[in-house]
């Protein structure tokens, strides 16, 4: 996953939401219709920036540790421990 192209998309949106609201915006209609034709999706679920933001912390303890065998009761970081649990249920 790119997390930059993440970002950027979010952008995006907050852009097109100024848009909406007839706020001053760099956002032009063409922009809006070229970013439609690649399917971005203006109303993301709110919950995805967190996931995002564990995706890195995950990341962050593979560079450190080379695996992503985050124990389930990880002292440095509890959020991420529980995080990586609850993906390996739901996957």
């Amino acid at each position: 996953m790119d997390l930059r192209w993440h970002s950027k998309a979010n952008r995006q949106r907050q852009e097109y939401l100024k848009k909406k609201k007839n706020k001053p915006t760099h956002l032009t209609n063409e922009r809006i219709h070229n970013l439609e034709e690649i399917r971005l999706v203006w109303k993301a679920k709110m919950d995805d920036e967190g996931w995002v933001r564990m995706l890195e912390e995950l990341l962050e303890y593979k560079g450190k540790h080379g695996d992503c065998l985050v124990p389930n009761k990880y002292d440095d970081n509890p959020e991420l421990g529980r995080w990586v649990s609850t993906q390996r249920k739901v996957y």
